[in-house]
C-alpha cells in the first residue's frame, strides 16, 4: 500500500512534467503565472493601505519593547460586574464597571511585559477617562510610578475599583465608572550619583534575574566567546561572574586598570590587576614575577608552599604572599577605605587523598583543587579553614595582613579557563601567572625528594600545576566595597567603569563661628554628598528650600538636652532637615519609658524581637504607645490624643531643663489621611503634598493649635532614602537597596503622625519592619521616635556628626 501511494505520487509528478513539455501547455502555464503575480502584487499593495481585521479570538500585534500584554476580570465582591468587557492596548487599560452596593469591589488583573534587553521605568500613570470619580475610586496593587521593569520580565498587577469611601455611602444607588489609564514607560537610566557600581554592572549585563535564568554554563570545555555573566554561589550567597571573551568588565581604580572577575555574595566586587593601560598584555599585566616559595623551605618540610600557613605560634609566609604585601603597601595603602575586608580568598588546603599540615608529613597529598580541575567541577564555596581574611573581618581565618591576594583556580575556571589551552578569554594575558590553589605534594622513596606544586595559568591560558620555585607573574586581586557609587563608563577598554564615593565633609573648621543651621548649609556648599538642597531643581525632590540628610549613614547625629562629655542615649538625636533657621531633629532610637512615661498612651514594652531592628537597645527597653487610646466607632483618630497631649507635651518636655526647653519651637503638626491602598503608592514628593495640606492640622475644639513634639512624617522617611529612590512609590521601600540606604529605617514597625485608612477608618499610618508604609489601629501599641524643631541659631561648638562624636551646640 505504501509502495502504491509512493508510485502514484511519482506518476503525478511525471504527468505534470509531460504537460509542461508540450508548447501549448507551456504557454498556458506562463499566462497563469503572470496572472498570479499580478493578483499577488495587487493584494499586497492593498494590504499596505488598509487595516487588517481578524475576527474571533486570534489577535495580531507588532511586538514592542514594553507593553500591556494581558487584562481580565479577576474578582468581584458584593454584586460588582463589568458593564462592558474590559480591553487594553500597548500602553492603556480600559475598565467598564458597575458597583451596585457601597461594599462592592471589582478587581482586574493585568500584566506588563518587557520584551527588550533594557530596563524600563514607569514614569507616569495618566488618567485619560474617569467617569463618576466623585463616587467611585480606584488604585493599583503591584505596579506604581517609579517601578523598574527588568529586561525579559513580566509584572502582574491589580486594578481595584470600589466606592470612594467603602462601606460609608449614604444611599443604595448603583455606581458605575469608565476608567481609562495610560502607562508611560521610559528607558531607565539612573543618576550616576545614586547607583552603586555593582548595580550598574549587573544592569549592563541584563539584571540579576536574566543572569540567573541562564543557568550553569557548559564547563566541559573552555569558553572562547563573550558569554557575559552567570550566577553561582560563594560563601556569602549568590555571586555573579564574567565568563569568556568579555569586553565590558574594565575598571579604572587607584591609578590602574583592572578586570572584574565577579560580584561576590556580599556585594563587593572582585578585581584582578590588568596593568597601567587597559590594553596591557603579557608581562605588563603583572607588576612583578616571583617564585611561590623557595626550595630550601621545602627541604625542611615546612608547609609554606601555600599563600599563608600557620602552625601553632609560628607564622610562615610564602614569597608570593610577601610580594603581595609589598605591592599593596606601595600602591593601595591610600585606598584602603575603598576596599572590602569581609570578602575572603580561598587558599584551599583540603585534600582528596593524603594529608597535609604538619612538619612530619612524608606522605603524598592531592589537593581538592586538582580534583576539581580534573573533574571540571569548580566551586566558589570555600572550606572555613581555607577562607583567609584580614583581622578586620567577622569570618574566616583573620590572618591576612592586607585585603589583597591572587586568583584561585576556580576563579580562572569559571572565567573560561580549563586544563587545556585557551587564548580567547579575558584572563588570558600571554604570560604565565600564579593562582593560590594548591595542586599536590609529592615525594620519592623515603622522603628523600619532595615537590610542592601550586596551580598557575600558563602562557597559553591553560590551568596547570607547577613547582613552587618556578617564577611566574604576580597579579594582584582586591575587592571593592559594595557601597561604592558608580561615576562613569560602560566597562569597555575605551570607557572603563569608575567610582564615586559619598563624601562627608569635616565640620570642625566651622566650630565656634557658625550656628548649627549655618553649619549644615555650609557642609552642603562644601560638597557633603549626604545633604540635599530641595530648591525645586532636584529630580523627584521638593521645592521648600529645605536641606535634608539622605542616604545610608550620614554624619547627622546631634546631642540635645545635655552638656555631658558623653551624650546620654536619651539625648542623642539625628538631624532630619534645616529650613531657614529651624533644625528638625528625631530621636536616634525608639523612645523609652524614661522619655515618655508610663501613663496616658502607654501600652507596654516591646513584645517582638525583630531581626531587622538596627538600634542599640534591648527589646525590653523599647516602649509602645497608642496613637489614640479610644476604640469606639465614633472616636476620632486625630492627633494629638493622649499620646501627644500627655506623654509628649508634658512627660517628654519635663525631662529638659528650662534653658534647653526654651529652644524647642512650637509647630503646627499636620495629619492628613495617608490612604494605605492608594496614596502611599506615590513618590515621597506626592506624599508630602498630601501630608502637608492644611485641611487637617492639629486642632483642639476645632481651633488650630501648635505643639512642640510630634513624630515623623511619611514623606520625611521617604526623603531619608538615597535620592535614587525618590522616584519610586513608597510601597516599594521594602526593596533591599532602598532599606539599606535609608538612615531613618530602624527596623521595627513604628508610628508616623498621619492618618491611615482601613475598615472602620480608625487607623494611623506606620512604617513597617520591612521598610514600606503600612497602617495600624490607633488604639494598638507601636514603638515611635519623637521629632521636634529647635532654634537653629544656637552655635555649633564641636563634634563631627557621628554617633560617638555628635554635633554639640551651645
Amino acid at each position: 500500500m505504501i509502495q502504491s501511494i509512493y508510485t502514484n505520487k511519482i506518476r503525478g509528478c511525471d504527468e505534470m512534467k509531460k504537460r509542461i513539455e508540450n508548447p501549448y501547455h507551456k504557454k498556458i502555464l506562463f499566462l497563469f503565472l503572470v496572472l498570479i503575480s499580478v493578483l499577488t502584487i495587487s493584494i499586497g499593495y492593498s494590504a499596505l493601505n488598509t487595516s487588517l481585521n481578524i475576527s474571533g479570538d486570534l489577535s495580531l500585534r507588532i511586538a514592542a519593547d514594553i507593553r500591556i500584554t494581558n487584562m481580565k476580570l479577576n474578582r468581584v465582591v458584593d454584586g460588582a460586574y463589568e458593564t462592558y468587557s474590559c480591553n487594553y492596548s500597548k500602553d492603556t487599560t480600559i475598565n467598564y464597571t458597575t458597583l451596585p452596593a457601597s461594599t462592592s469591589v471589582a478587581d482586574y488583573k493585568a500584566t506588563v511585559t518587557n520584551y527588550s534587553n533594557k530596563r524600563y521605568e514607569l514614569k507616569e500613570i495618566v488618567v485619560l477617562n474617569y467617569t463618576n470619580s466623585d463616587e467611585v475610586s480606584y488604585y493599583l496593587e503591584g505596579l506604581t510610578e517609579g517601578d523598574i521593569i527588568e529586561p525579559g520580565t513580566s509584572v502582574d498587577f491589580i486594578i481595584k475599583v470600589l466606592p470612594v469611601i467603602a462601606g460609608e455611602l449614604l444611599d443604595n444607588d448603583s455606581y458605575s465608572t469608565t476608567l481609562e489609564l495610560k502607562y508611560v514607560f521610559e528607558e531607565y537610566i539612573p543618576p550616576a550619583a545614586d547607583i552603586y557600581l555593582r548595580q550598574k554592572i549587573l544592569m549592563d549585563n541584563g539584571g540579576t534575574d536574566a543572569i540567573s535564568a541562564k543557568g550553569r554554563p557548559n564547563l566541559a570545555s573552555t569558553s572562547t566567546t563573550d558569554d557575559g555573566m552567570y550566577a553561582t554561589t560563594d560563601n556569602d550567597g549568590t555571586t555573579y561572574y564574567f565568563r569568556g571573551a568579555v569586553k565590558n568588565n574594565y575598571v579604572y581604580f587607584a591609578g590602574f586598570y583592572w578586570r572584574i572577575v565577579r560580584i561576590n555574595g556580599n556585594g563587593s566586587i572582585r578585581l584582578v590587576y590588568q596593568g597601567t593601560t587597559a590594553k596591557a598584555t603579557a608581562a605588563a599585566t603583572a607588576p612583578s614575577t616571583t617564585k611561590y616559595n623557595n626550595d630550601t623551605v621545602l627541604i625542611s618540610k615546612k608547609p609554606a608552599h601555600l599563600l599563608v600557613k600557620y602552625y601553632e605560634s609560628l607564622t610562615i609566609q610564602s614569597l608570593l604572599y610577601s610580594a603581595a604585601n609589598s605591592w599593596y603597601e606601595s600602591n593601595l595603602n591610600a585606598y584602603s577605605d575603598f576596599l572590602d575586608y569581609e570578602a575572603g580568598y580561598c587558599n584551599d588546603i583540603s585534600t582528596t587523598s593524603g594529608t597535609y599540615g604538619d612538619y612530619t608529613n612524608d606522605k603524598a597529598a592531592t589537593f581538592s583543587g586538582k580534583t576539581r580541575l580534573t573533574n571540571k567541577a569548580p566551586t566558589l564555596e570555600c572550606p572555613s579553614e581555607s577562607y583567609i581574611t584580614t583581622n578586620a573581618a567577622s569570618t574566616g581565618t583573620k590572618k591576612l595582613q592586607y585585603p589583597s591576594a591572587v586568583l584561585t583556580m576556580d576563579d580562572v575556571y569559571f572565567a573560561g579557563g580549563a586544563n587545556s589551552n585557551n587564548t580567547s578569554y579575558y584572563l588570558y594575558t600571554g604570560q604565565a601567572y600564579w593562582t593560590m590553589t594548591p595542586y599536590e605534594f609529592v615525594y620519592t622513596l623515603f622522603g628523600l625528594s619532595k615537590s610542592a606544586n601550586v596551580m598557575y595559568v600558563d602562557a597559553n591560558g591553560k590551568i596547570t600545576g607547577g613547582v613552587v620555585d618556578g617564577v611566574y607573574g604576580y597579579r594582584p586581586v582586591i575587592n571593592l566595597k559594595a557601597d561604592l557609587y558608580y561615576s562613569d563608563g560602560d566597562g569597555t577598554v575605551s570607557s572603563p567603569y569608575t567610582i564615586k564615593t559619598k563624601k562627608k565633609v569635616d565640620p570642625t573648621p566651622y566650630q565656634n563661628n557658625k550656628s548649627i543651621a549655618e553649619t549644615v548649609k555650609t557642609l552642603y556648599n562644601e560638597g557633603d554628598d549626604f545633604i540635599y538642597h530641595h530648591d525645586g531643581t532636584i529630580p523627584n525632590g521638593l521645592n521648600d528650600g529645605s536641606y535634608r540628610y539622605s542616604g545610608a549613614d550620614p554624619n547627622n547625629y546631634i546631642c540635645f538636652g545635655s552638656s555631658d562629655t558623653t551624650c546620654p542615649a536619651k539625648n542623642l538625636y539625628r538631624i532630619i532637615s534645616v529650613i531657614d533657621e529651624n533644625v528638625k531633629i528625631v530621636s536616634a532610637d525608639y523612645v523609652t519609658t524614661e522619655m515618655l512615661g508610663t501613663n496616658a498612651g502607654y501600652i507596654g514594652l516591646s513584645t517582638s524581637s525583630d531581626s531587622t531592628y538596627k538600634g542599640d537597645q534591648t527589646q525590653s527597653q523599647i516602649a509602645r504607645y497608642a496613637y489614640n487610646n479610644s476604640k469606639g466607632n465614633n472616636s476620632p483618630n486625630d492627633w494629638p490624643g493622649p499620646l501627644g497631649e500627655t506623654n509628649m507635651e508634658v512627660n517628654f518636655l519635663n525631662q529638659f531643663a528650662d534653658t534647653w526647653k526654651s529652644k524647642i519651637l512650637d509647630t503646627v503638626w499636620h495629619h492628613n489621611v495617608i490612604n494605605y491602598f492608594q496614596a502611599i503608592l506615590n513618590k515621597p514628593a506626592a506624599v508630602y503634598n498630601i501630608e502637608m495640606e492644611d485641611t487637617n492640622s492639629t486642632t483642639k475644639d476645632g481651633v488650630k493649635t501648635q505643639a512642640k513634639i510630634g513624630t515623623i512624617y511619611n514623606y520625611e522617611y521617604g526623603f531619608a532614602a538615597s535620592s535614587g529612590s525618590w522616584g519610586r512609590g513608597m510601597t516599594r521601600y521594602s526593596n533591599t537597596d532602598i532599606v539599606n540606604n535609608n538612615w531613618l529605617y530602624l527596623g521595627k514597625k513604628e508610628w508616623t503622625i498621619s492618618h491611615g485608612t482601613g475598615g472602620d477608618g480608625k487607623y494611623a499610618a506606620a512604617i513597617n519592619s520591612s521598610g514600606n508604609i503600612g497602617y495600624q489601629h490607633v488604639y494598638e501599641g507601636l514603638p515611635l521616635r519623637v521629632t521636634f524643631s529647635i532654634d537653629g541659631t544656637m552655635m555649633y561648638t564641636k563634634g563631627i556628626g557621628t554617633k560617638d562624636n555628635p554635633f554639640r551646640i551651645s
